[in-house]
């Protein structure tokens, strides 16, 4: 499942939106099964104009992986892989549809009054909160496997990614962990993922820039490893 929470992505990209998230110290204690979304119809910030361009456009990103196999975060200047994405969106009033690489359809985001309802393709919709003021969390994601939360962490009123500056971006910061077990060999295989999120959405433009970590630790037997990634994406440019 594509948990990014736009707010897709807002929002993996979901609604504030694709796994992920970020923040300071406390956020990383929080845990999702306690956090209750507040659907009210209005605040300081309407999240519909920070998840998409206010007009058919196409946004172009450069993304980076880096690896390290030691658990230490100890990434290395030099990125082990670097791919180019697009989000391509179709504005149609109060329904969004997101494209991705190769015109394939991802997301569709449906605005009422209070909610800003996201489907990823083949998936459940997840509703995600409409009106925010920083420090509101603005969706969650409780499963089976994985357990997430986003919030708005900060407002920044202009923030610098390349050589562009954006004005009027928030900071969407999310944290979560996913458990899974299988069987190898007769002997019990589990693997515990940590993941942080913080992404930046610029109104009228969508998302910036964003860094996703994770860290997930795999167990057999008595053997144990921890391999951390970060991925960072950033806006390049915008087509009509």
């Amino acid at each position: 499942m594509k948990k990014s929470i736009i707010l897709a992505s807002l929002l993996g990209s979901i609604l504030f939106l694709s796994v992920g998230c970020g923040g300071d110290d406390k956020d990383k204690t929080v845990n999702p099964e306690d956090v209750t979304l507040n659907f009210k119809t209005s605040g300081d910030y309407n999240l519909r104009d920070y998840l998409a361009p206010d007009q058919n456009k196409t946004n172009n990103y450069v993304e980076k992986t880096y690896t390290d196999e030691t658990g230490k975060k100890s990434y290395k200047a030099v990125a082990d892989g670097e791919l180019y994405p697009i989000k391509r969106f179709e504005i149609n009033g109060a329904d969004i549809r997101e494209y991705s690489t190769g015109n394939t359809l991802e997301t569709t985001y449906t605005i009422t009054e209070n909610k800003i309802i996201s489907t990823d393709v083949g998936e459940s919709p997840i509703d995600r909160v409409k009106f925010a003021n920083v420090g509101d969390y603005v969706t969650r994601v409780v499963d089976t496997e994985t357990k997430q939360a986003c919030k708005i962490s900060k407002y920044i009123a202009t923030k610098k990614i390349g050589t562009n500056n954006y004005d009027n971006v928030l900071e969407l910061s999310c944290t979560g962990t996913r458990e899974a077990e299988g069987e190898t060999g007769g002997q019990t295989t589990s693997v515990s993922t940590v993941f942080t999120n913080k992404m930046y959405f610029a109104k009228n433009v969508g998302e910036i820039s964003s860094i996703f970590e994770k860290c997930t630790t795999t167990k057999l037997g008595t053997l144990k490893s921890i391999v951390c990634q970060k991925k960072t994406t950033d806006l390049t440019n915008i087509l009509n």
